[in-house]
């Protein structure tokens, strides 16, 4: 199952957890590398901060 970048944000809070930043990632599977971009809706990685 896909979790929306939203729904994680919403769990955060409740550790009083702050998005401090979020980036999608695709993958080319022909040259089976991976690429950093705008793109969060299929795969992506997230940075929270407590405070």
């Amino acid at each position: 199952k896909f979790i929306r970048p939203s729904e994680i944000d919403g769990w955060a809070r409740n550790f009083n957890l702050s998005i401090n930043s979020i980036i999608g990632m695709t993958y080319n599977p022909l040259t089976k590398k991976y690429k950093l971009g705008d793109d969060v809706s299929v795969n992506y990685m997230t940075h929270y901060e407590k405070g």
